[in-house]
C-alpha cells in the first residue's frame, strides 16, 4: 500500500491543526491506508455519463417558509425550564463573569 497511499496523515494532521505523537501518527497511518484501501475499488467504477456531485439531492431551496407560529405558551415553556426567575424568565447559569456581564 506504500506506492498507492493516496494521503500523508502528517500532512491530514496539519491541516486540521492537530499535533500527533510518532506513535500516533504510526496508528493513525495505518488506520488512513486501510480506509484508502477499502475505497479503492470505487476508483474502478466506469460512470462515464455520471456528472460529479457533493449532493445526492438537487440545489434547490430546501428551506420552509418563514412562518412564525406559536406552539407552546409562555407558562408551558417557563414550566419545562429547570430554573425561572419571577416566573417571567428562564435562569441559566452566569457564563461571563470575567467580562463584568454580570452581577
Amino acid at each position: 500500500m506504500e506506492q498507492a497511499r493516496r494521503f500523508d496523515i502528517r500532512h491530514v494532521a496539519k491541516l486540521a491543526m492537530i499535533g500527533l505523537s510518532p506513535e500516533e501518527e504510526k496508528k493513525l497511518q495505518g488506520e488512513l491506508d486501510a480506509i484508502m484501501e477499502f475505497m479503492e475499488p470505487l476508483t474502478r467504477v466506469n460512470m462515464p455519463n455520471v456528472e460529479p456531485t457533493i449532493r445526492p439531492f438537487s440545489d434547490g431551496n430546501a428551506w420552509r417558509e418563514d412562518d412564525p407560529q406559536v406552539l407552546f405558551s409562555r407558562e408551558d415553556m417557563l414550566a419545562n425550564a429547570p430554573y425561572t426567575e419571577d416566573d417571567e424568565y428562564i435562569k441559566v447559569p452566569q457564563v461571563l463573569a470575567e467580562e463584568g456581564m454580570m452581577q
